[in-house]
């Protein structure tokens, strides 16, 4: 599972730790229960994720996008 150092915090309380522990478990088991992706699909994804700082900051400060 995760490795000492990011699994353990001895400042939390108990049901915190097991809590975070279970959204953990749920989040590795959504990944493993996902249907793969087409190419067409994966390549339809990376193209939306790479947009430009630019386009990011300019959709941004677009009043219809910010209200969303």
């Amino acid at each position: 599972m995760r490795s000492n150092f990011l699994h353990h915090y001895p400042f939390r309380s108990k049901e915190v730790q097991e809590a975070s522990d279970q959204l953990y478990v749920n989040e590795r088991q959504a990944i493993i229960d996902c249907e793969d992706l087409s190419d067409a699909e994966l390549k339809k994804l990376l193209d939306k994720w790479a947009k430009t700082l630019t386009e990011r900051h300019d959709s941004a400060q677009d009043p219809i996008v910010s209200s969303l």
